[in-house]
């Protein structure tokens, strides 16, 4: 005699959240457009589900923000990382692009996870806290006149132009 599992509710909602299509976000702020590009495509083209296969939709919607600071030629990000394809029209039509972090109420309200960056964004030199700075190993002894301080701006000197030969300098 074999025994058959029933379904359990918690096993059809889990079934249902697969085929369901997702709204994942990212930020796209300082980050390497070929890695970035990859992992969206993953995402739009439903790789990352279990239920996966190459002739069926089963991707989610990608939300990105701040994509006014990656720059390729023409549509090269969207022909190189989707393919050629006949599902490619589809997928682009669930990539939602925004340039900068604002976007509307309705994707706000859709979006169901944020996806991690491809790369971690280093802080600026003025983003450090003080006792950061103090903590920072101090490699060179400066001298005395020397600009320690990064959040004081160096006067401009100017600009240098060479003498030319047989002027005098002004």
């Amino acid at each position: 005699m074999s025994y058959r599992r029933v379904a359990s509710r918690f096993d059809r909602v889990n079934q249902w959240l697969q085929f369901s299509r997702q709204w994942h976000v990212i930020d796209a702020n300082q980050q390497d457009a070929e890695l970035l590009g990859d992992k969206i495509a993953r995402y739009l083209a439903g790789k990352h589900k279990p239920i996966y296969h190459p002739e069926t939709d089963c991707g989610d919607h990608v939300v990105v923000t701040n994509c006014k600071d990656i720059a390729m030629h023409a549509f090269d990000w969207k022909h190189t990382s989707l393919g050629n394809n006949l599902l490619r029209r589809r997928l682009i039509q669930r990539l939602h692009l925004f340039p900068d972090s604002e976007m509307p109420e309705f994707v706000r309200q859709n979006v169901g996870s944020q996806l991690r960056q491809v790369q971690e964004v280093v802080k600026r030199a003025d983003e450090y806290t003080p006792e950061e700075r103090a903590r920072f190993p101090k490699v060179v002894k400066f001298a005395e006149g020397h600009v320690v301080d990064w959040e004081k701006s160096i006067q401009n000197p100017g600009r240098h132009s060479k003498p030319v030969p047989g002027q005098k300098e002004k």
